[in-house]
């Protein structure tokens, strides 16, 4: 990880396309601008983490209220990796 110190006003590049900007600075709380394509994603750390573990919560609930309805919650389908692989007996192994 590199770590690196910035005043206000001042900026660090990433790649050809990426500038972040210190925009703010109050107290222990820096905002940053960031300057990219809009076909890159840009997501905080602590709001994704968060969306996640609420996905995770509302598939237990969902779970939970399928159980007490008495149907199991249903399994994604599962498929093989390779390629299926079907023996027939050799005409010698007939009896």
């Amino acid at each position: 990880m590199l770590v690196v110190a910035r005043k206000l006003g001042q900026s660090i590049l990433i790649g050809d396309d990426i500038e972040v900007v210190v925009v703010g600075v109050r107290g222990d709380q820096v905002r940053l601008a960031i300057r990219a394509p809009r076909s890159l994603i840009i997501q905080r750390r602590d709001a994704l983490e968060q969306v996640q573990q609420d996905n995770l919560s509302a598939l237990t609930a969902a779970d939970d209220v399928m159980r007490l309805m008495g149907t199991a919650p249903s399994s994604p389908p599962t498929t093989g990796t390779g390629p299926r692989v079907v023996t027939k007996p050799r005409s010698s192994d007939a009896s």
